[in-house]
């Protein structure tokens, strides 16, 4: 019974936040540029209805300088993370690897520069408020981002500090910012690094 729950709540949260059949990230300082991705994908997809959407994001490691209250001291903690720079349009729920928000909403993260989303397991480790603000290092520079929502996704499950960590930290922070930031923060202007495939809901599981 237990291992049919787990698959129904897989199956559930995949579904919520549209999750990618499959997933392409290039290693080291591999980059792809983005219009011209843009362009032969366009193309690709038309020529192959197997494939349904194709996103483009960009994955950045970073680190953060956040406080935690011990033996009623406030302390400094340095840690690692990934930055996630997002194209999210108008309906975030159409979105490949969509989020779902437990604090916050998507209206103020679009329209605001410097604004970021905290994914769950950091933002309670470290007691982290929308509109609290987050410091963290980018291509060897320190921002200080104002946080505009907490969210939740399966992606967090996925993303861990190193192979040898058999479940994720909650020390290892994710947060997401629009693409086009992103891309300015670490000198990656029109580059990406990363894609989501999503294949049509048509084809059998088999067949994917």
């Amino acid at each position: 019974m237990g291992y049919t729950n787990l698959y129904a709540s897989l199956d559930s949260i995949y579904g919520k936040t549209n999750f990618a059949d499959a997933e392409i990230t290039t290693k080291s300082d591999i980059w792809f540029n983005s219009s011209k991705l843009e362009e032969f994908t366009e193309e690709y997809v038309s020529q192959h209805p197997e494939l349904e959407i194709i996103e483009f994001r960009l994955l950045i490691s970073t680190g953060y300088n956040s406080t935690f209250e011990s033996d009623g001291t406030l302390r400094f903690r340095l840690n690692e993370g990934r930055a996630i720079g997002v194209n999210w349009g108008l309906d975030i729920s159409d979105e490949l690897n969509s989020v779902i928000f437990t604090e916050g909403s998507i209206d103020s993260f679009k329209t605001s520069n410097g604004s970021v989303l905290v994914e769950a397991h950091y933002a309670r480790a470290y007691d982290l408020q929308p509109g609290e603000s987050l410091l963290t290092k980018i291509a060897g520079r320190i921002y200080n981002f104002t946080i505009n929502g907490i969210v939740q996704s399966p992606e967090s499950l996925i993303v861990i500090p190193s192979p040898h960590d058999f479940l994720p930290n909650n020390h290892y922070g994710i947060i997401y910012i629009p693409i086009n930031e992103l891309q300015v923060y670490a000198n990656l202007t029109g580059s990406i690094n990363n894609i989501l495939l999503k294949t049509s809901s048509s084809l059998s599981s088999e067949s994917r």
